[in-house]
């Protein structure tokens, strides 16, 4: 298997990553960044950004709520 393939379809781009090459730390950072790259296209297609700040500062809680609340 290749590192990384990828795969167009009409609908879907479909992202193949071999396991094997990346830590689940890595996949979890590449994964946020394509979050944040959806995000960042909201504001700019939504003119409701308080609720899209909203919601990202949401998410950073979720994920970051352990480092700083015991």
């Amino acid at each position: 298997m290749e590192t990384l393939s990828i795969f167009n379809t009409a609908e879907q781009v479909q992202i193949q990553i071999d396991k094997s090459q990346f830590s689940e730390e890595a996949l979890l950072r590449i994964l946020k960044s394509l979050e944040m790259e959806v995000l960042a296209h909201k504001i700019h297609s939504d003119t409701k950004i308080e609720v899209l700040g909203e919601e990202i500062t949401a998410n950073w809680w979720k994920v970051n709520k352990k480092r700083f609340i015991a």
